[in-house]
């Protein structure tokens, strides 16, 4: 990885140069900590070379200022790395996740939706042992939960394929 270098390299206005130390320092402690507040000691010498003042200040009171500035800067680090976390965790656990189940689920739905219709156009689609699948309105099949919507899919599949075995068998007898 090509080490990063600073875009003040080579100043050597000395305002520019505490920015530029303070750059190196932080690239040779880690960008990514930078988000959870820690930071190179040298942004404070930096602000308090690039800070101007309308009125005179005391050397006391300047770096009272650059305290209380390196204070607000990581405190608004830390909100940014809490609302990066927090959305994070939406995509990972929340919102993301929720949009994909009622996808899923309604997917599933327009399959028992077909199967249903397929059934009452034909009632011979499945062995007449697997009618008892569509015993319930399609209302009730379609307000069950993901999984068991996914096992009656499964169980409707199943005695498709059976149908299709038995006929098979048929045709094979049928031919010896």
């Amino acid at each position: 990885m090509r080490p990063c270098s600073s875009p003040l390299e080579g100043s050597r206005l000395p305002s520019l140069l505490a920015i530029h130390n303070a750059f190196v320092q932080q690239t040779e402690l880690g960008w990514d900590p930078v988000i959870q507040g820690h930071l190179s000691s040298l942004w404070k010498e930096a602000f308090l070379a690039n800070h101007t003042a309308k009125q005179h200040l005391s050397q006391q009171q300047l770096i009272s200022i650059a305290d209380r500035w390196m204070n607000q800067l990581i405190n608004q680090l830390w909100l940014f790395s809490k609302r990066i976390w927090k959305y994070r965790n939406s995509v990972v656990h929340g919102q993301a996740q929720q949009f994909h189940l009622s996808k899923t689920l309604s997917g599933l739905r327009k399959k028992v939706t077909a199967l249903y219709s397929r059934f009452q156009s034909d009632p011979f689609m499945v062995p007449q042992a697997h009618n008892f699948l569509f015993n319930k309105p399609l209302e009730a099949t379609l307000a069950m939960d993901t999984e068991s919507v996914r096992a009656w899919i499964r169980s409707v599949e199943e005695a498709l394929l059976t149908r299709e075995h038995r006929e098979q068998l048929m045709q094979a007898n049928h031919l010896l």
